[in-house]
């Protein structure tokens, strides 16, 4: 990750293909990092310390519910407040109301619309605020 002024935004998804698209998309306002897996994110969120995530629900080793689970108890003031937004291809309200309960703040459908991510990022966190 390059020093800079821009937020950072942690991508968690195992999935390349929409890894690059939001990292694109992302790009010119954010500072993007990636991970492969919920673990992979955890290591990156407790590294980084991101101003947003984005992660997908379903993935190997550990999945986006779990992950949101341990960046909500680590020990620091950013862990409870980071936004933490769900990305699923599944939108079951079952599905909905385990991202809600596992501490995510909001959820995004797949395919992802690019407006749609960058209000609901906007929701909560503006970086004039920072």
């Amino acid at each position: 990750v390059e020093e800079t002024t821009k937020p950072v935004v942690l991508i968690v998804e195992d999935n390349k293909d929409v890894r690059d698209y939001i990292k694109l998309q992302l790009s010119d306002t954010y500072s993007i990092i990636e991970a492969v897996n919920g673990k992979e994110g955890v290591a990156l969120a407790i590294k980084y310390v991101p101003d947003v995530v984005v992660s997908d629900v379903m993935m190997p080793i550990m999945n986006g519910y779990d992950a949101t689970r341990a960046i909500r108890v680590l020990e620091r003031n950013d862990a409870i407040t980071v936004p933490i937004i769900a990305m699923t291809g599944k939108t079951f309200a079952d599905e909905i109301k385990e991202a809600m309960d596992c501490g995510m703040n909001s959820y995004i459908n797949k395919p992802v619309d690019f407006e749609k991510l960058v209000k609901t990022i906007g929701k909560y966190y503006n970086p004039a605020n920072k």
